[in-house]
């Protein structure tokens, strides 16, 4: 019921839900055949393309190099492993327009994107993706190198 204005008054048993059906949903027997068939299992994972695109999206050319480096081969080991942390900062990296570098883990790994390969130079690009930063700054480890 509505008063005059238009506001409901009295019980709210108008506003609860219709009672529903306690029956126990048919099941499959799969030595009769009845009852509806039961969905199919997955059967695969997602591919490794579809993880490594989610990892590092983005078509700019760090996205890329981060989708084909082998990770397992460097010291912060495969990307699928990484803390999900680690994943969303190299990918709000890696699409960033500003320039971005990580360096992850204990070996200080370097992750850039490529508004940041100026500050490397073509010396260093694009050798230093994915490798500790004492060898990416060896010449001047010792002035960098944390205490």
């Amino acid at each position: 019921m509505t008063d005059a204005s238009g506001v409901a008054t009295g019980s709210t048993s108008a506003l609860t839900s219709a009672p529903t059906s306690a029956a126990t949903p048919a099941r499959h027997d799969p030595a009769t055949g009845t009852g509806p068939e039961p969905a199919p299992a997955m059967t695969r994972a997602p591919t490794l393309d579809a993880t490594r695109a989610t990892l590092f999206p983005g078509d700019s050319e760090m996205a890329r190099r981060c989708r084909a480096l082998d990770w397992a081969a460097t010291p912060l080991g495969p990307p699928e492993r990484w803390p999900g942390a680690l994943r969303t900062a190299v990918a709000f990296g890696l699409t960033s327009g500003l320039p971005t570098c990580i360096y992850a883990g204990p070996e200080l790994v370097l992750v850039y994107n490529d508004h940041w390969r100026p500050w490397l130079g073509p010396a260093k690009h694009p050798g230093a993706l994915g490798r500790p930063a004492r060898e990416v700054w060896g010449e001047i480890w010792d002035q960098l190198a944390p205490e």
